[in-house]
Parts: structure tokens; sequence; C-alpha cells
């Protein structure tokens, strides 16, 4: 078998591993929150979502994420692995949010979850904004905001995505310590994995 067929059957077995996960589909998992606008033009013929929606939120999160704890200049972002299981559809005019967890750290590379949770059924014009202190970048927030957040939206999130990401920074090697910081504030997975940089300056 080719190198690229071994990996595809690995990243099928992780993606697989990974939407067995039930702590990945509830929403108190996450700390960090992302409010979806929806647009009727990026819908199906039913109404639901487009697919490019969902990669481009997973994307555009994990980086609105990464720039609040280290300069988005000074970083770039190798996406390796990108991918979504959807278990109900998510409409226009409906205010998801969007969840952002990180599920393993390896040296520069991150995997993270994306759990896109629909307001309840009688809140489908609900304001996330007017729930908690929550604005289009995202924010961190506390468990108690987050149950303030689960009175008005599903515990278990309609779509789960899978992003590894390899994070590459001009100034150190494997995770910059102030990103680092962050990424413990929403590491989902038990306890934070220690050692996970190397050399955190070029200049030493």
């Amino acid at each position: 078998m080719s190198v690229s067929r071994l990996l595809k059957a690995a990243n099928s077995i992780n993606r697989r591993n990974f939407s067995n996960d039930a702590k990945l589909w509830n929403l108190m998992s996450y700390r960090f929150f992302v409010p979806l606008q929806t647009r009727w033009r990026d819908t199906t013929g039913n109404g639901n979502l487009i697919d490019s929606v969902y990669y481009d939120t997973m994307i555009s999160v994990a980086q609105s994420f990464v720039s609040k704890f280290y300069d988005e200049k000074d970083t770039s972002h190798i996406l390796t692995d990108n991918n979504y299981e959807c278990r109900e559809g998510i409409n226009y005019p409906e205010t998801p949010l969007a969840g952002l967890g990180v599920t393993e750290v390896t040296g520069s590379r991150l995997k993270f979850a994306v759990g896109f949770f629909k307001p309840k059924t009688d809140l489908v014009e609900v304001d996330p904004t007017s729930i908690v202190n929550l604005n289009l970048h995202g924010n961190l927030l506390q468990a108690d905001d987050v149950r303030k957040i689960a009175d008005h939206y599903d515990n278990e999130a309609a779509v789960l995505g899978y992003q590894a990401t390899v994070i590459k920074s001009a100034a150190a090697e494997g995770i910059p310590l102030a990103l680092e910081e962050g990424l413990k504030l929403i590491f989902i997975n038990g306890e934070y994995p220690a050692n996970t940089i190397v050399n955190n300056s070029r200049n030493l």
C-alpha cells in the first residue's frame, strides 16, 4: 500500500474515533464560542447550510482563537485535515454557535474540535450576544456563562468538525508559550500534555 493510501486510512480512522467521542458533541465541553451568522445564499435547495460554510467556519474560528494569544502575522496555519459529521442540518435564519476545543497537541500539530450548536426550537432567532458578553470574533467563557448558553442552545452539537493543523511561528519552535497558555484553557481531553515545546525561541 502506498504512503498516501496509508495516510488516508489513518485519517479515516482518526475521524471515526473522533466523532465517536461523546464529550466532543457536548456543549459544556467547550469554552471558546463564536456566533455564526447564516445567510440565505449559503444554503442548499432544502435550506441547509452548504459544506463550505462549515469548512470556512472551522478555519476562521481556530484562527480567531490563535490571534487572541499570538500575533497572527507571526504565525502560519498549515491545514493537514479538515472534515465534519452532520447529525442535524443547520438552516437559515438560525443563529448557531460554533464552539472550539483542542483534543490533541503533538509538537506544532494541533487537533481542533468545532461543535456547531443550534438554538432551541422555540428560540430560532435568539441573539447569543444578549445572553453573555459574546462578540463575532469569539470569546473565552467561564463555565457559568456556558451554562447560560445551554439554556438557549441545544446541548448536543448538530454538526461536529474535525481539523488538524500545524502552527508555524517565525520566532519559536513548537507551540509559542503565549499560545500554549491559551490552548490549555480549551483543552478537552483530560490534562494538557507536558513538554509540548522543544524550544520557544530561536534566539536563545
